[in-house]
Parts: structure tokens; sequence; C-alpha cells
């Protein structure tokens, strides 16, 4: 039996291509793998994308992204999600049954996944292994993981691949992950939802919904989210800012705010060595992505019209600092940027606007460290629920010239 097993499984199937020499047991896997040297023959026909493909299949799920097909439902108890492939909804259907059945086989670690990828990349971090590697002309970057390799190659050439087709649209993204995600600015959906009882949040991104758990649900959640905090509010006092901690604004007046269940509206820190303006400065762990963004701007908005209201009329600045330090400009991934550079980039900001005159603007609200676009305005405008009033008194938040 054992001979019969060595004949069986012996690779008889041999790529002669140049000093490749790959071998395969199926002669169909040889022939898939020949088009990585002679090229994909299967070609997108939507106008203006062209991208190829070396088999069929991918040809066929690829153009779903054209047409906005979803025929993979997911049918746990009031969900309905839908995807353009079925192994994103096998994924998917992981969340609500939280099973995890890829475990990490590295000594005292038994991390546990709910997808392969998700174990290959965290194997990664255990041998360090970058195996992706930029052939553009002096570069060589090299990357855990091919969907970085991709990214970066398009810092190289430039290209948007990815194309809305919504009418009056045609917007261009660099990564397929944005297109995704911007459809859903056409269509409202948030298909992402949380299944703890009495929560009802919502997300359009399936890592806002996993961050939103994480940190709202879980007791580890909690403690991180008060030792980043604990992290800002050392600073601030090492660079000799005076400031009010866990600031607690009465917005229940009856002609204040119309919701009478809301009493007070919590900022972090203001600083009250800023005499330019009232500044709030928040600590905004993970970009806030396990809150709904209508909370949020609800929150901002019930503090400005309670000063109003108040009588005060000086200039509102709201500073929301991401301490994490993994975020996205252009769809250029930066996830390991030195906590030192965010930290002073942090104390920069809060110096200028405290030394600077007195805005013209009334509201202004500044992301630090959030995913931005080519011209530094967060991505979190982009959120159906971004009341428009607000998203007027955003600007542009430009990133260290370190990066």
């Amino acid at each position: 039996m054992d001979n019969q097993d060595n004949i069986v499984s012996k690779k008889k199937y041999i790529c002669n291509f140049g000093d490749c020499n790959s071998e395969f047991t199926r002669n169909y896997s040889l022939t898939v793998h020949m088009r990585i040297h002679t090229g994909k023959p299967f070609v997108c026909s939507f106008n203006g994308c062209n991208a190829t493909f070396a088999e069929s299949g991918g040809l066929a799920t690829h153009k779903r992204i054209h047409t906005g097909e979803k025929p993979f439902a997911c049918n746990f108890n009031g969900c309905n999600a839908k995807f353009s492939q079925s192994s994103a909804r096998n994924t998917h259907m992981r969340i609500h049954t939280g099973e995890k059945p890829f475990a990490c086989t590295f000594k005292d670690c038994n991390a546990n996944f709910s997808e392969s990828g998700g174990l290959d990349r965290h194997m990664r971090t255990h041998t360090g292994a970058k195996p992706f590697v930029c052939d553009f002309k002096d570069c060589s970057s090299t990357f855990a993981q091919s969907g970085g390799l991709d990214r970066h190659m398009r810092t190289h050439t430039d290209a948007r691949p990815f194309v809305c087709d919504f009418k009056d649209c045609n917007s261009t993204f660099a990564q397929k992950a944005h297109l995704n995600a911007h459809y859903r600015t056409h269509t409202g959906e948030k298909p992402f939802k949380c299944t703890f009882d009495e929560c009802g949040s919502a997300f359009a991104r399936s890592h806002h919904l996993k961050g939103h758990v994480q940190s709202m649900h879980s007791v580890e959640g909690v403690k991180r989210q008060k030792k980043q905090e604990n992290r800002v509010r050392t600073l601030l006092q090492e660079w000799d800012f005076v400031v009010d901690e866990e600031i607690q604004i009465n917005v229940a007046r009856k002609d204040c705010v119309p919701d009478t269940d809301r009493q007070f509206a919590r900022v972090d820190f203001m600083v009250v060595s800023c005499t330019s303006c009232i500044l709030f400065v928040e600590c905004d762990e993970e970009q806030h992505f396990w809150y709904e963004v209508s909370c949020e701007c609800s929150r901002m908005a019930d503090i400005v019209t309670a000063l109003r209201i108040a009588g005060c009329e000086k200039a509102i600045h709201f500073l929301r600092y991401s301490p994490n330090g993994a975020f996205e400009i252009d769809g250029v991934r930066h996830s390991r940027v030195a906590r030192t550079v965010r930290e002073e980039h942090l104390k920069s900001r809060i110096q200028e606007i405290s030394d600077g005159p007195e805005p013209e603007q009334l509201l202004t609200i500044e992301y630090l460290f959030y995913d931005a676009d080519e011209d530094d305005m967060p991505l979190v405008l982009m959120d159906d629920d971004y009341p428009a009033v607000l998203a007027a008194s955003v600007v542009p938040s430009p990133a260290p010239e370190t990066l």
C-alpha cells in the first residue's frame, strides 16, 4: 500500500519554462501554472477595465464588481447579507457562529482565525517572512502579504483599476475594497450587524463590526481604550498643556437636545491653555471604527449646540486623534508608523492651534491618523450617516512629512 501511495502522489507534470521546473500531480494544474509565464487569457470586456485572469472562474467572479451581482446570501436569522463569492459568504457566516477553525501551531500562541488567510498572515508574525517582492526598478520593497504588494505597485503605476458603474459616478479606486465600500455610499447598505443583545449597531465594513465587538463588548477592549486614553493624558501633562479631563457637558436642557434620555456628553480632554478657541482632544482608538458614525456625530453636534445655547461664542475645534498608527492615505497603508512620530505630530497640532490666531470658522473637526483620500480628507466622510452640516466643518489633516 505504501508503494502504491507513493506512485499515486508522485508529481509527474513538470513545467519546462526556462529554469522553473515546478511539478504538479495534475495536467490541469500545470496548464494554469503555465499562464504565469505566458499570460492570463481571460480578459474583462467591461469598458475601461481589461483585467486579466488565469481561469474563467476568476473572470466570472470579477465581472460581479461591474454588474453588482451578489448571488450568495447569508441565511442567518435577520441578516440576509449578500456576497459576490461563496467563499466570502462562508467566511461571513463565522461572524454569527463565532467559529475560528484555523489555529496557530506555534508554541504558547494558540491564536485562532475564521479564515485560512488570516492564519497565513499571522504565521508571518512569527517567522518574519516577507515573500512578496516588488520588482520595480530600484525598489525591491518586500511584503508579508500579496495584497500589500499589489497596493504598493500602484504607487509606481498610479493605476486605479476599480471603477464605479453607478449612473453618473465613474469614481475609480486603487483597491477593490475601497470600491466595495464606495458602492455602499450609493446603496446605504450596512450588512455587518452586531448580534449582541440590545445593541443593534450595523456597519458598512466587516472590520468595523469586528472592532466594535472587540472594543465595546469585551473587558479587554474597554481596558485597551482606557490605556490609550491614559497615555494621551500623560503626554499632555509632559508637554505642559493645561487640560481638563473627561469633561461632562450638560446637553439635557429642553431647548438644547430633544432626546431627554441623553443627559450628558463626554469629552476626553479640553485644552484649557488654548486661548484661540475651545480645543477638545479626543482619543479615538482604531479610528472609532466600532462606533456608528451617526452616534459620534450626534455627540459632537449636541456639545456644540449646548455650548452655543449657554452663550459661548468662541470657535470650537475637535481634534480627533487615532493612537494606533495603522491608517491609509489614498490606498497606501501605513501600518508601522513609529509612536514617537504620531505623538510629536499630535503635540505639534495642539501647539499650532493654541498659538494660532482666533479661527474664522466657528466649528472645525480634524482627524489625525485616520484613513484619508489623496486630498488628506478622512474617508469617514464617505459614510452616508455623516451629516452634511458637520462634514462642511471637517478640514484636511496632512500626515507628518516623515511618512
